[in-house]
Order: structure tokens, then sequence, then C-alpha cells
């Protein structure tokens, strides 16, 4: 009886902390270069641009410029940090910690991993290509 009531825990235990952490689902881009390889997969061409400075995060962001608009990739050292930014963000997009920057479009944040994706305005085909790599968003409208 003992014996089953411990395999019961282990597994209960197993199963909690599988589903508690927090790793990005498999295929999903780890880095900036994985980003551009999935957007690329995915119909979306876009290369590097500028590194902006880290104003609304805790890093800086790298562009990613396409024809259809460009991207903020903000790219941490681990994920419990993208975590902790992505925390900063409202549900609406509107606030980013005690900052309320000023739009020009609609805000999209998405993350997975280590990454967060801000894009701002509403390009259906980079919508749908963020979508399919990363899931829906995580804030914005």
């Amino acid at each position: 009886m003992k014996a089953k009531l411990l395999v019961l825990i282990v597994g209960l235990l197993a199963f909690v902390i599988t589903a508690c952490s927090s790793t990005a689902a498999p295929g999903t881009p780890e880095s900036a270069d994985e980003l551009i390889a999935a957007l690329e997969a995915q119909g979306l061409g876009v290369s590097k641009g500028q590194r902006l400075e880290a104003d609304l995060f805790s890093v800086p962001a790298l562009l990613l410029e396409g024809a259809e608009g460009s991207l903020q990739v903000m790219e941490y050292s681990d994920q419990a940090a993208a975590e902790a930014d992505a925390g900063m963000v409202d549900a609406s997009g509107s606030s980013i910690g005690t900052a309320q920057p000023f739009w020009v479009d609609v805000p999209h944040f998405f993350k997975s991993g280590k990454l967060i994706v801000l894009y701002v305005g509403s390009d259906e085909q980079v919508l749908s290509t963020l979508e399919a790599v990363f899931g829906p968003q995580f804030a914005g409208r």
C-alpha cells in the first residue's frame, strides 16, 4: 500500500514539475536567427536592421525589417528574464511597466522561450505569420 502511494506521489510530482516548467514549445524559435528562418519558412522575408537602445525592456531590441513592416525582437539570456519583462506588458499593450508608449498603429506582443517580439501594425500577413510561429499574442489589441 505504501509503495503504491509513493509511486502515485512521485508521479504526481513529476507531472506538476513538467506542467510548471517554462520551456518553449518544440519548433518555436529561441534566437533572432531562428526567428528569421522561421519567418522566411512561412513566406515572410525579413532582414536584420539596427539594434535599438533598451528603453522599454531590460535588453536592446534588434530591428527586423521587411516589405510588410518591421519587428522589434528582444532576445534574453534566459527564459526567466524574458518572462519577467513580458509580465510588465499590460494585456492591451498600451503600457509597459510605468511607460505608456505612443504607438503609431496597433501593438502586438508575442513571446517564446527567450524571445519577445513586438509588431506595431495591422498587416494580416505579418500577424498570421507571427501567430503561426509563436501562437496567439500575449498582449496587444
